[in-house]
């Protein structure tokens, strides 16, 4: 899939913002992180973190480090880690 979306974006000249990359990487570190919600479909709020701090990475090109959340501290610690990774990879 990620290559797919990597395609696309380049084929219209568009930015590809790797938000599932972000989640494979946080699996990676916790493989418990709960980011889908109830329906095995829609993000949780957990889900929906590291999402918004790839995109807020790759679209302001700032620190996410001080990115506040409404999640737990234990989780939104891992999440913004996975997040970093992310966007650091993807840069």
């Amino acid at each position: 899939m990620k290559t797919s979306y990597e395609a696309a974006a380049q084929a219209v000249g568009g930015l590809f913002l790797p938000a599932g990359e972000a989640w494979r990487a946080a699996w990676h570190i916790d493989s418990h992180a709960a980011l889908y919600g109830a329906d095995g479909v829609h993000p949780t709020a957990s889900g929906s973190y590291p999402a918004a701090l790839v995109i807020t990475a790759q679209l302001t090109a700032r620190s996410i480090e001080t990115v506040p959340a409404t999640i737990p501290e234990s989780e939104a610690a891992v999440l913004n880690r996975a997040a970093a990774q992310t966007a650091e990879r993807f840069k």
